[in-house]
């Protein structure tokens, strides 16, 4: 009776050893990777691409800020910043805007100060983007910061400027170096 016993052991080893030899290449075929993994998950592709210009008379900077997602522009942030030198120096006398009537001192040192902010950056595209719709812009006395999104290119479909700052991306830092802009990209 050993024997038998023994021998039913070794044909159950054997029959063993075989589904494992065989069956990882039958699952392979009945069951391909592609069935198994219906819904991969895509990661966004991000890339920032940014550019830096001084103006051609010096007196102001501009940076544009171009987010891609998966290759296409998604957002465009323009901010446009008075030099330091510009902002401390005005040109003027310190001593001509001291009013002589002490009333009136307030009102006579705000009024050069809003006046020349505004003369500081002289750029036609600036005007352009007060007039866009769907388009955030901030600015004071030294920056200016206009944010464009894809639904301001579709609200504003009618100007055309706004097409140059959606670019595909090496479109893109052609169309900014060749306005003058120094560009650097940031890929996650």
């Amino acid at each position: 009776m050993k024997k038998k016993s023994n021998d039913i052991l070794v044909y159950i080893g054997m029959a063993f050893l075989a589904l494992l030899i065989i069956v990882p290449p039958v699952l392979r075929v009945a069951v391909p990777k592609e069935a198994v993994n219906n819904n991969p998950v895509l990661k966004d592709k991000v890339v920032l691409l940014t550019c830096n210009k001084t103006s051609d008379d010096g007196s102001y900077q501009i940076n544009s800020k171009t987010k891609f997602l998966n290759g296409e522009a998604n957002t465009v942030t323009l901010t446009y910043k008075v030099s330091a030198q510009e902002n401390t120096d005005t040109g003027a006398d310190p001593s001509e805007n001291v009013p002589a009537d002490g009333d009136n001192a307030a009102e006579e040192q705000t009024a050069p100060n809003t006046a020349q902010s505004n003369v500081m950056i002289m750029d036609p595209a600036i005007d352009l983007f007060r007039n866009l719709v769907d388009t955030s812009v901030t600015e004071d006395a030294n920056h200016f910061t206009v944010v464009l999104t894809k639904e301001t290119l579709q609200q504003n479909s009618s100007v055309s400027e706004l097409n140059h700052y959606f670019n595909l991306l090496p479109n893109q830092k052609k169309y900014y170096e060749g306005l003058g802009y120094t560009c650097t990209k940031l890929e996650s």
